[in-house]
């Protein structure tokens, strides 16, 4: 089932509204490019591609070709995954030499008012005003540990481990949205 908010965006966006293409791309531009760097291998790389995913999808909306219902979140990561996946095999065909010293950090290529900084500061932050079982078991998880494991080496019993990590990923939810795109 989509998400109302995001079908009612959807249907913005194939209308042509710059305003929708704004919300979406407000949304999804950080992480896709994060996304796409881990893919590629470098942030130069991964902001075009990203730059060019998003200008695909506003001509495809300008030209009324978007698919009509779809997972928008599902949709636009295939978009991504597919468009990674043609600069590499392009960029096997005609390879360029990257330096080092040409890299740009992070921040420096997202052009996002946040820097990785704030944004680092900001998850902390809200991991902080977990309650303290909460953020136990998160800081657990994190660590991939397993929610039985979780539950031996806290005394508690899986279910409430459950309930605990619910609770925290419902949380960082509500409070970092721009990171999870939710």
């Amino acid at each position: 089932m989509f998400k109302k908010d995001d079908q009612s965006l959807w249907t913005a966006l194939r209308a042509g509204s710059e305003k929708a293409f704004v919300e979406i791309w407000t949304r999804y531009y950080i992480r896709f490019c994060l996304d796409a760097q881990s893919r590629l291998g470098n942030s130069h790389d991964a902001e075009d591609v990203v730059q060019e995913v998003f200008k695909g999808i506003w001509h495809k909306a300008i030209k009324k070709h978007l698919p009509e219902e779809v997972d928008m979140d599902a949709y636009l990561h295939t978009i991504l995954y597919n468009a990674c996946n043609f600069h590499f095999r392009n960029k096997k065909k005609n390879p360029v030499e990257y330096r080092p010293e040409d890299e740009l950090p992070v921040e420096g290529v997202l052009h996002d008012p946040f820097s990785s900084k704030e944004i680092i500061r900001i998850i902390n932050d809200t991991i902080a005003g977990l309650t303290p079982a909460q953020r136990s078991a998160f800081e657990l998880k994190i660590l991939n540990v397993r929610n039985k494991d979780i539950a031996r080496q806290t005394g508690k019993s899986p279910r409430t481990i459950t309930n605990q990590l619910a609770a925290a990923r419902k949380i960082l939810r509500n409070k970092l949205p721009f990171l999870l795109g939710d």
